[in-house]
């Protein structure tokens, strides 16, 4: 069971669990593209609703794109890992020094 979060960690901790079924979805699909929402769900053991989610969103943004067959990861994502790696390093960089604030703000009390 996991513990309640602070109020002020509720956002992060559900973008940091949606980010990760995104992941999953991602990896799926590396793997074993086309794909439709049944496959993705019995690959990740996400529920079929979480997967069809992450799909509509995975697709607004330019990740994926459908075809008969199911899903597909498109060229435009497989051709901006450098990018992305690069976003992620500065995100995990900008997370750590909040964090590091909060830390401070929590001794000081």
């Amino acid at each position: 069971m996991q513990k309640k979060q602070h109020v002020i960690l509720g956002e992060l901790v559900e973008d940091v669990d949606r980010l990760a079924r995104h992941i999953s979805i991602i990896e799926a699909l590396r793997e074993s593209q086309p794909a439709g929402i049944i496959k993705l769900s019995q690959i990740t053991n996400l529920p079929e609703h979480k997967v069809r989610y992450s799909l509509r969103i995975l697709e607004k943004n330019g990740v994926i794109k459908p075809s008969r067959e199911g899903a597909v990861l498109t060229a435009s994502f497989t051709r901006s890992h450098k990018q992305i790696a690069e976003n992620v390093q500065k995100i995990s960089k900008d997370i750590s020094s909040v964090l590091k604030r909060l830390m401070n703000v929590l001794r000081e009390n």
